[in-house]
């Protein structure tokens, strides 16, 4: 796209995507933990909440910020564009926050 002059070669740009490439990356191989029937005491749950050793982490997302006009809402366009998952959802950073 660049090549094509779609866009501008942006130093600042190019670090994002390089930072969304290993979101992707982190999000292709994460699979969500099985959840586990509720047998065991209160106590022992809050126990486990206490607990240093996290397993299996779900990936950190990004916070993209800036001024007016530098890119953030297109890159985040591609990168959702990117995405292959069948269930996503691509929210504005104000919808976000609105919600409840």
């Amino acid at each position: 796209m660049v090549r094509e002059n779609a866009f501008k070669d942006d130093a600042h740009q190019r670090s994002v995507i390089t930072q969304f490439d290993a979101l992707l990356d982190s999000l292709s191989t994460y699979q969500v933990p099985p959840k586990r029937k509720n047998n065991t005491s209160k106590l022992f749950q809050l126990w486990k909440q206490f607990k240093t050793e996290k397993v299996n982490l779900a990936p950190r997302g990004i916070y993209l910020w800036g001024t007016v006009g530098c890119g953030k809402t297109t890159l985040m366009d591609l990168f959702f564009d990117c995405c292959p998952f069948e269930e996503k959802e691509r929210v504005h950073f104000h919808s976000f926050m609105q919600e409840n």
